[in-house]
């Protein structure tokens, strides 16, 4: 499947707080949308069939920004998907998979802790919708057009409740999301060139595109 990726190199935090990262992303949309762009990408490029794609904080950009999108007139460019991998979503509440999975590598509370601080608007707490984003004051995306949407969870991340709940908000808002759940992964699993459940996401990521994106 031939295609062209683009990669945002979107300002981060501690430096540039919200809503600077989703700003940013969302500038790479409209570029793609404006005359600009023409001499930077090849003859082939086809607008109508664009996926947004990101992993972790990437993610959490991904269900924003198509957000966004979903409102606006962005012709001639049309996202056919959302493919969020182990996005980067939380809460002020400890769920069981934070509480748990104390030892888990790559992301533990404290960590994500962290993050959330450095991003939100000062004196804002995590039930911010930047990060709970179905959280006690997150706004109703019940009546948006979105895509379907894949969302990867690891068995082995902390942040899988968070993950597997966002899911569980697209259905009650009666959006098209495809979930897949992977034994074993941890947070940044797909990462891991040779591993085994990184080439199975790899071909589930394919095989979602392909299936639902009219690739």
């Amino acid at each position: 499947m031939p295609c062209i990726v683009i990669s945002v190199h979107y300002r981060r935090s501690p430096e540039h707080r919200y809503p600077i990262a989703y700003d940013d992303s969302y500038a790479a949309l409209k570029w793609l949308q404006s005359t600009d762009q023409i001499h930077d990408l090849p003859c082939t490029a086809d607008l109508s069939r664009c996926v947004l794609m990101g992993d972790s904080a990437g993610g959490n950009i991904v269900h924003h920004i198509g957000c966004k999108a979903a409102m606006e007139d962005l012709k001639p460019l049309s996202i056919r998907g959302h493919v969020l991998i182990q996005p980067f979503f939380g809460g002020q509440e400890r769920t069981p998979s934070e509480i748990l999975l104390v030892n888990a590598p790559i992301v533990s509370s404290e960590q994500a802790d962290w993050h959330w601080k450095a991003y939100l608007p000062p004196n804002a707490d995590r039930d911010h919708p930047a990060c709970n984003i179905f959280g006690p004051r997150a706004a109703d995306i019940s009546g948006i057009s979105l895509p379907p949407t894949l969302v990867t969870v690891g068995e082995l991340d902390i942040l899988q409740d968070w993950q597997l709940r966002y899911v569980n908000g697209l259905q009650k808002a009666g959006k098209e999301v495809d979930k897949i759940f992977y034994e074993g992964g941890i947070h940044g699993f797909h990462l891991l060139a040779h591993d085994k459940l990184a080439k199975q996401f790899r071909s589930d990521v394919f095989d979602f595109i392909q299936e639902h994106c009219q690739f």
